[in-house]
């Protein structure tokens, strides 16, 4: 027998499923078990198999629920139980860039299916067994009386149906608390007995990318493609090619033509990256962020706190408002939620509209709420609401999401929002926006004390531990972002209609229109305006945000109607399309005495971007929201063309000078939506170049992954967060420095089949003795004083030159690996001079195309 978890197939998201030996499709197993509620953190967390002992239907051995999921394990087969929930009729609003909108919740509605999946002529009939028994023991106390009660039920992380054909296996386990199984032989099994039956009104049927389609009348769920392995005696795995078979209308197998039946095989899914993030009301992804380990973080608004994915341990599990604050930490993948918390108080906005996270893995958020129990710290340097509609706030977390380092609020008698964040190598927290508050907290020196009549924009500097600030009143209206130089000085933008202060020598001093763009940089004290100037031309422009790049250059990006918005001659796209706005790209020279570059960008319609970010080698990544359907894409573009809603999130890679497009492509739902269609509110491009996106969205066809920790659309509308990749590496981090420094480990190259490339090492020990761990699944194990994020499948040991370093091509990459399938690099070299002997590079993922 091999008892060792060797992979998985990934069975149900999001369905009712029905399987099990003369248990018919539409039984109810559960008469007697506890029922749990159906939306919410419940149903993404791990299943426990609970063995049973009477408080379910006897037919069953073992049952595990989690919110509307329900796993029932008996003799001969499984079954499981999903339930869907759907809320119509309210709204909301989708970006930070709208207004506060309203919630009305309207009917509730409940669908599901049935299927039942067997095994097809098993060689016996096969009792269950639990398997990995979990700690904790459960109880169910139905009624008064005590006779009816069970008592000390342990729980499994997986059972097993040992032998249901010679010499093959069948786990059921879970995955983020969606069920899957894994088909497991020994030597000499025969694979083709190994048939599992669907019935309950499903049709099966094979797509071109190797996935297993099971259509039924109420929806349609889809099977990865399966990846197979091979158990070598040492331990390692063997990849072999593998696909589904379908063996009649409503019965499936496993090929595996490499496979010789000598060794162990197991069968199991490729994993991409992406997820849905939601509860039963409107959630919206504001932030995203990477961490120096390649965690994954994302922020924003959950819409109803009591369904909202949040786990224990964290800051804050629970809230009595609703529009709360959050914050999200996944893994690399986006399959784990690490944490979950709400930093909210009890009113119904507390939004965190702009967010950053440090390399230590320290989330910023800052926002508005009107809670006036807002949590802040002791020892925060504003711990009192101070009226109004809103505060301003600024919070840091620390990194395992189980307190807050600092919170203070920010503001005074009228209304004030923070909508831009940035934080500098020190720790210091700038931010900007809005405020109409006439004591809005200035500090000594400031650039200008005293606001004007209606909105101000402000500038705020909080220290690293949260307890002072420096702050000022701009002389402008809205502050929309804010990007820190190296130095500390910031760079401000936003719009003005009461004539902005400019300075001499700026790029433009003249108003153009109503409403005009302007960009200014302040000094690190907030004690002198560097530059000021307008951005714009006749009609309205409106600047929504900044980044530096890294010669200092000034990038931004903002939605304009001005047919004379100022271009640059080597612009990509001279002339306003003539929708209601254009996207603009633009460039500034450090001192704001022009520009370099400049560009509109957009379609025959409404074109609003709303972030921007450099990339290493000098490209810029802009995403937001259009309805134009002639927005130019390239030959690449994941969605060429506007779904149906005529309301899409886009993405552009645009290198300043060159005539073409690096890439861009409508990112979006088919869904005809109540909401602006899938808005992208945020951008983050890693080392690599691999880029991360963030926004909200009301489709279910998304493209996100089943094995993403929330795979499908949870209500009205989600917040979503998805990895654009333009190489096939991801960089993890866990690097461990020895005496050269960090050792560095890049891919080159493609992964393509039988395309070329290099893994190559750099600044590690000179003449080492290095391995090279080579895993299909993350480990994270503390080793050596560093971190073993592969699984050690595959082991290589070399000697590293004499300059630290060597590459490590492949002259073809091997063909038959199935797409989407993962792979974990990582190298440990002896060095005598680091603390525990070792010094280790980053970890890098590689996903086969």
């Amino acid at each position: 027998m091999l008892h060792a978890r060797c992979g998985r197939v990934a069975v149900a998201v999001g369905l009712m499923v029905l399987l099990g030996g003369d248990v018919e499709a539409g039984d109810d197993l559960s008469t007697d078990a506890p029922r749990l509620p159906n939306r919410g953190v419940l149903e993404r967390t791990p299943l426990r198999f609970l063995e049973n002992r009477g408080q379910c239907d006897p037919r069953v051995r073992f049952v595990a629920q989690a919110g509307g999921l329900s796993a029932f394990v008996g003799e001969g087969g499984f079954v499981v139980q999903a339930v869907t929930e759907q809320t119509g009729g309210w709204e909301g609003r989708a970006s930070h860039r709208e207004s506060p909108g309203n919630l009305e919740p309207a009917l509730v509605t409940r669908t599901g299916v049935n299927l039942a999946f067997t095994f097809l002529n098993p060689d016996r009939s096969v009792e269950p067994v639990g398997i990995e028994q979990l700690p904790g023991l459960h109880h169910y106390l139905h009624t008064n009386d005590r006779t009816k009660w069970t008592r000390h039920v342990p729980s499994y992380a997986a059972t097993r149906f040992p032998d249901v054909w010679d010499g093959v296996s069948l786990d059921l386990t879970e995955r983020q608390g969606r069920l899957e199984f894994d088909v497991l032989l020994e030597p000499g099994a025969d694979l083709s007995r190994a048939v599992l039956r669907c019935q309950g009104g499903a049709s099966l049927s094979v797509n071109v990318h190797g996935e297993l389609v099971i259509e039924t009348p109420v929806t349609e769920l889809q099977l990865s493609a399966p990846v197979s392995w091979e158990v070598a005696t040492d331990g390692r795995r063997v990849p072999l090619a593998s696909s589904f078979e379908l063996v009649s209308d409503d019965a499936f197998a496993f090929k595996v033509p490499g496979w010789t039946g000598e060794r162990p095989l197991c069968i199991d899914p490729g994993i991409p990256f992406g997820t849905y993030l939601g509860s039963t009301y409107d959630d919206v992804a504001f932030g995203i962020g990477v961490d120096g380990s390649g965690d994954v973080f994302v922020a924003g608004r959950a819409g109803n706190p009591a369904d909202f994915p949040i786990t224990p341990g964290v800051f804050q599990t629970t809230s009595a408002g609703g529009g709360d604050a959050f914050v999200s930490r996944f893994d690399p993948t986006m399959s784990v939620l690490r944490y979950s918390t709400f930093v909210s108080g009890s009113s119904f906005t507390d939004w965190v509209v702009s967010f950053h996270v440090d390399d230590a893995g320290h989330a910023f958020g800052a926002g508005l709420t009107n809670s006036t129990d807002f949590p802040t710290t002791i020892g925060a340097w504003d711990s009192t609401y101070g009226g109004g509609i809103s505060d301003a706030y600024v919070f840091k977390l620390v990194a395992d999401g189980s307190d807050l380092a600092y919170s203070t609020l920010v503001g005074g008698l009228e209304q004030d929002f923070a909508w831009g964040l940035d934080v500098h190598v020190d720790g210091t927290a700038s931010i900007t926006g809005i405020t109409e508050s006439p004591d809005f907290p200035v500090t000594s020196g400031a650039i200008k004390p005293i606001a004007s009549l209606g909105f101000n924009a402000f500038y705020t500097r909080v220290s690293p531990d949260g307890s002072q600030v420096m702050s000022t009143y701009l002389p402008a209206r809205w502050g929309f972002d804010i990007a820190v130089n190296s130095d500390g000085s910031a760079v401000i933008v936003g719009k003005d209609d009461d004539g902005l202060v400019t300075t001499p020598g700026a790029f433009d001093g003249t108003p153009g229109g109503a409403d005009d763009g302007f960009v200014m940089k302040v000094n690190d004290s907030g004690s002198e305006l560097l530059f000021s100037t307008y951005l714009g031309g006749a009609g309205f422009d409106e600047p929504w945000a900044v980044d530096i790049d890294a010669e200092g250059m000034i990038c931004i990006t903002g939605s304009t109607g001005s047919t004379n918005f100022p271009r640059t001659a080597d612009a990509f796209d001279s002339t306003h399309n003539l929708g209601f706005s254009d996207a603009f790209i633009t460039v500034m020279l450090p001192d704001g005495s022009d520009l370099s570059y400049s560009t509109f960008f957009g379609g025959n319609d409404t074109d609003n971007p709303f972030t921007i970010t450099p990339t290493p080698d000098g490209a810029l990544v802009v995403a937001g929201y259009t309805r134009s359907s002639n927005m130019p894409v390239t030959p690449d573009a994941i969605q060429p063309s506007l779904n149906i809603d005529n309301e899409d999130g886009f993405v552009v890679v645009l290198r300043p000078g060159h005539p073409t497009l690096d890439y861009s492509s409508y990112l979006g739902g088919g869904i005809l939506d109540t909401f602006p269609g899938d808005p992208i509110n945020d951008a983050f491009v890693t080392s690599t170049g691999n880029v991360y996106l963030a926004g909200a969205t009301s489709a279910t066809d998304l493209q996100v992954p089943s094995t993403a920790f929330q795979p499908g659309l949870a209500e009205r509308q989600d917040g979503f967060a998805v990895l654009l990749t333009f190489t096939p590496w991801l960089e993890l981090g866990s690097a461990l420095a020895g005496a050269s420094g960090v050792p560095q480990l890049r891919g080159t190259g493609s992964l393509e089949p039988a395309s070329s490339g290099a893994l190559d090492l750099k600044q590690a020990p000179a003449n080492a003795l290095t391995t090279f761990v080579v895993g299909l699944a993350p480990l994270e194990a503390p080793l050596k004083g560093g971190v073993l994020v592969p699984s050690p499948d595959v082991l290589v040991s070399f000697m590293t030159n004499a300059q630290g370093g060597t590459p490590l091509p492949w002259a073809t990459w091997p063909s038959g690996l199935p797409s989407g399938w993962t792979i974990y690099f990582q190298a440990w070299i002896q060095d005598s001079t680091a603390p525990k002997g070792w010094a280790v590079s980053n970890a890098l993922l590689a996903v086969t195309p």
